[in-house]
């Protein structure tokens, strides 16, 4: 045992029994064996160590920098992207309203056309029919006129 292990004993186990015994009002030991462990620190480790860590930060921050830069130019690339295509969409729209409303207009004229052209188809018939009639009626003239004669 060392001369620390033997202080430590005696403080921690002997002395209490001592004390504990009736009419013994305190104990205490001479010749006891205390460590101590005394730190110096040198500035200029401390200096060097902070240095190591502020570099090796700066370098970490520098790299989270560069991410986030990327990070921005890949969102406003992805924002001019969204804008081109919602442009380029709104002009296909239009494009595509504006064709929708020719061939409307379209659609209206041929009807109006078909309209008059089915007039006159009906109106050509009406004169066939009356023509056809006074055929008709004239041939039934001459029929009868030839069975009188």
């Amino acid at each position: 045992m060392t001369s620390a292990q033997l202080t430590d004993y005696v403080e921690e186990k002997v002395l209490p029994e001592f004390e504990s015994i009736e009419g013994v009002a305190s104990v205490s030991t001479t010749g006891s064996v205390e460590e101590k462990v005394e730190v110096v620190l040198r500035q200029d480790k401390l200096d060097a160590v902070n240095k190591k860590i502020s570099k090796s930060l700066d370098g970490k921050f520098a790299d989270a920098e560069n991410e986030m830069k990327d990070a921005r130019e890949e969102l406003e690339s992805g924002k001019k992207e969204l804008e081109n295509g919602e442009s380029a969409l709104a002009e296909q729209t239009s494009m595509a309203e504006s064709q929708i409303s020719q061939g409307q207009s379209q659609l209206i004229t041929n009807e109006a056309q078909l309209n008059q052209k089915l007039d006159e188809i009906n109106t050509k018939l009406a004169d066939i029919e009356k023509i056809r009639e006074r055929a008709l009626t004239e041939g039934k003239k001459e029929i009868k006129a030839g069975r009188s004669s």
